[in-house]
């Protein structure tokens, strides 16, 4: 890697998100507004390149979420936050602390992904961005204030960062998309013992999630729960086509049950890891093989998901923010 000089970075997040509403008083008086180096954009907004001109909504917001900013696909910069507000919508774009930068540039999109501006050859035109603003100057924070948001919707924020002579494309990493797994396997003919993706434990506690994207290609063991050493089969991951495809197989013989999880670290920390039996993806037909099959869409919540006319990115497709009354 470089040493940083002009370091113009690209960062890019996307969220789904809903208002909601809370009755107490906040400040967002539009007269601190810094406007001075507003761009010419469709949509004219409040716009604080100041943390110290507005008060972040914090606890008096609700469904807030914060993604980290990487750069260089491994290089922390800083963070991307969303929040709702009395039926506002906020979006924080923040630099790491003493990381001697600053941003010079924000564009802000929302709506459908599939919406977003595009050019002939699938680019996105970041110009073509319904919110703008740029200041040669710089800011370590620039919030935006987008009024009376209802419903889901995609945003996707880009900004440009400025610490050096060198260029790095950064995204805002959403929840990357896991899975976890619990199969009944053979043994010896009609014994079977349940295996899994994890550690020796308790019944409930022993599961381990995996990340979805680093296991493509890859053929993950499946250990007896009670020990978490002795294999008893495996699951391969592999990408077919548009399909990501689980296939699950014994060691010595047949596959009776296969209890699968697939979705994101706060889904799999909201639910009863117990009950495996409630899983969405299930197969508890005796067979050579168990296989789960999906869209390959599903890794658009993790780490290989793509923008139009990006290689590599990640941003969250679906994410809907609270709703307080």
């Amino acid at each position: 890697m470089k040493s940083f000089k002009l370091l113009a970075i690209t960062l890019i997040a996307a969220f789904m998100v809903t208002s909601c509403s809370k009755e107490e008083q906040f400040e967002s008086d539009e007269s601190l507004m810094l406007n001075g180096a507003l761009k010419s954009a469709a949509v004219d907004i409040p716009i604080y390149p100041d943390d110290a001109t507005v008060t972040w909504p914090g606890d008096d917001g609700c469904g807030q979420e914060v993604y980290a900013l990487i750069g260089g696909q491994n290089i922390p910069m800083g963070t991307v936050s969303v929040i709702t507000y009395d039926g506002d919508l906020y979006v924080k774009y923040e630099l790491n602390e003493g990381s001697q930068c600053s941003i010079i540039e924000a564009n802000l999109f929302l709506g459908d992904i599939n919406d977003l501006p595009t050019g002939k050859n699938g680019n996105i035109k970041i110009g073509h961005f319904p919110y703008a603003w740029e200041d040669e100057n710089g800011s370590d924070v620039v919030i935006m204030k987008i009024p009376e948001q209802l419903g889901c919707f995609s945003i996707v924020a880009h900004a440009v960062v400025k610490c050096g002579e060198d260029e790095e494309t950064a995204w805002a990493k959403g929840d990357e998309t896991i899975f976890a797994l619990k199969s009944r396997m053979e043994v010896t003919e009609d014994w079977f013992r349940w295996s899994i993706t994890g550690t020796p434990g308790t019944w409930c506690s022993n599961f381990i999630y995996l990340s979805l994207n680093e296991a493509l290609g890859e053929t993950i063991p499946l250990v007896y729960y009670n020990d978490g050493v002795t294999k008893y089969g495996e699951v391969s991951v592999a990408l077919v086509g548009d399909i990501v495809q689980f296939t699950i197989t014994s060691d010595n013989g047949d596959v009776n049950n296969s209890h699968l999880f697939v979705g994101s670290s706060e889904e799999w920390n909201s639910i009863d890891h117990c009950d495996h039996w409630s899983f969405d993806y299930q197969d508890n037909n005796e067979a050579p093989q168990h296989v789960f099959e999906f869209p390959a869409a599903i890794l658009m919540d993790g780490a290989s998901a793509a923008l139009p006319g990006t290689a590599w990115g990640w941003y969250i497709p679906e994410y809907c923010m609270c709703m307080v009354i």
